[in-house]
Order: structure tokens, then sequence, then C-alpha cells
């Protein structure tokens, strides 16, 4: 193909274009950062109270127990990867555009001076960012499905049917433990007095913590699925940018050779006008003589 084909021109337009793909990653992997802080905290008040109840020591009588059986190995991945979390959402794509910037500068030095080794150093990381584009394009997808998948009403029917309503249910029982733990530890209190009902007001404490805590986890349960609609555009902005930046890779590859020699190349595809001016000095040679 002509515009494949190694040359100078053919070198700056290919790159110039990879350039701006690389800062559509750019800005797709901020933009999905920031459209993911409401996630993540939605995420993060969900394991934590999760975890707090999980590992509460209640001492009230009949307490409701946590509606989800957490595991404890998945409560701790889920808490590293939400303590790392603008890493996570920032470095696929950031990466991608550092490695695509590199090569493009390489690329551009090639094309100044295409005798140097700028062209091998840029062909090495074009094929480099190939497996890191692997990484970006899954991050972006990720995102796409969960902001896409997440506003079809079957699922937000599954949502409400198997998380919010369990929650609210637990919530409801809470409050209704609260309502008998007061009552007793009010009457505790008039019969007994303050100083004989300890155990009256630990149940009391426990119940209010434990409806609290579920009160708190519902509320974040019943957003969660809403917090994560927002990261479907720059997941599906991003997972775009990232096959057209592998594309443009490729052409700018081949501008340069792709496996063979720039130079070589570059000498083959102008030799008329090399010979044009081997003729010419030939000839004012020629006249000087005469």
């Amino acid at each position: 193909m002509l515009c494949c084909k190694p040359s100078k021109f053919n070198v700056t337009c290919w790159s110039f274009l990879t350039l701006l793909s690389a800062c559509v990653i750019l800005a797709c992997a901020v933009t999905a950062l920031d459209a993911s802080k409401g996630f993540k905290d939605a995420t993060m008040c969900i394991l934590t109270n999760m975890a707090d109840l999980k590992n509460s020591n209640m001492t009230g009588g009949n307490m409701t127990n946590v509606p989800v059986k957490l595991d404890p190995t998945v409560l701790n991945v889920a808490s590293a990867v939400i303590d790392w979390w603008m890493y996570a959402m920032i470095a696929p794509g950031a990466a991608y555009f550092v490695i695509l910037v590199i090569a493009v500068f390489f690329s551009c030095v090639a094309a100044l001076c295409s005798k140097c080794c700028a062209s091998v150093t840029s062909k090495a990381f074009i094929f480099l960012g190939w497996f890191v584009a692997v990484v970006t394009l899954a991050f972006f997808c990720v995102c796409a499905v969960l902001g896409i998948f997440t506003q079809i009403p079957m699922t937000e029917a599954f949502w409400i049917e198997n998380v919010e309503s369990p929650c609210n249910t637990s919530v409801v029982e809470s409050t209704h433990q609260f309502n008998l733990a007061n009552a007793s530890a009010q009457d505790c209190v008039r019969l007994y007095g303050q100083s004989n009902c300890a155990d009256s007001t630990q149940q009391l404490n426990d119940a209010a913590e434990q409806l609290t805590k579920f009160t708190l986890l519902c509320s974040c349960a019943s957003a969660w699925l809403y917090k994560s609609e927002p990261l479907a555009a720059p997941g599906v902005v991003g997972a775009l940018a990232t096959l057209l930046a592998f594309f443009l890779s490729l052409g700018t590859c081949c501008t340069l050779a792709c496996c063979y020699s720039f130079t070589a190349a570059m000498e083959k595809n102008e030799p008329k006008k090399d010979k044009d001016k081997n003729f010419t000095g030939a000839k004012d040679m020629e006249l000087v003589r005469h």
C-alpha cells in the first residue's frame, strides 16, 4: 500500500495519528477514574460494613445474620484493590500512552535521520505496546460492560430481588430487634436500676450497632448499581481508541519497514533521486574538465 510505504512523510503522518489516539486513551483513563469515584465509595462502604458485621462480637440474643457469607480471602483481595484503586484505574491507559509516545518520538527521529537506530527503538516499543494494548483493551471493556450491563432492566430487577430486598428485610428485622432491646432495657432500668442492667444495656448497644451497620450497608448496596453507570462512556470510547491506536501503531511500524531495515527501505524507495543527484554531479564534473 502506498500510504504504508516507508517515507518521511508517511512516517510523520502515521506517527501523528498514533499520538492523537494515545492522547484519547489517556483522556479516557482519566475520565474513567473520575467516573469511578462514586462506584469506589459504594463498594468500600459495602465491604466495610459487611466486614464489621461479620467480625463483630455482638452479645445480643437473636441478632440478624449477615445476609451474605463473605469469604475472608475475597474480602482481603477486594480491600487491596480498593486501596490501590487510583493506580489500578489509571495504570493500563497511562502505560499504553507512555509506550506510544516513546514509539512516536523515535519514529519521528527516524524520519529525520533514517541512518540512525531510532527506527529500531520505535519498532521495539510498538511491539511492546501490543501486549499492553491487550491489557488496556480488557480494562476498558470491563468498564464498558459494567456500565452498560447495570442499565439493563433485567439486571436492575435481579439486583433488587437478590440484594436490595433481602437487605431491606434485614433492616426491618434489625429495627424490630432494636425496639425489643430498647423496651427490655428501659423495663430493666425502671425495675432494678441502671447498675443492675448491664446485660440489657449491652444488648441494646449491640442492636443499635447492628441496625446502624445494616442501614449503611443497604443504602450503599442500593446505590452501587447506579454508581457504575458512568463507567460506560469512557469504557466504550477507550476500547475503540485502544483498537484504533493498535491499528495506527501497526501502520507506523509498516512505514518503518516492519521487520526490515528502515534505512535500506528508504534507499530502495528513493533510488531515482539518488541517481539523479549522481548524474547531475557527474555532468558538472565533466563540464568542469572541459
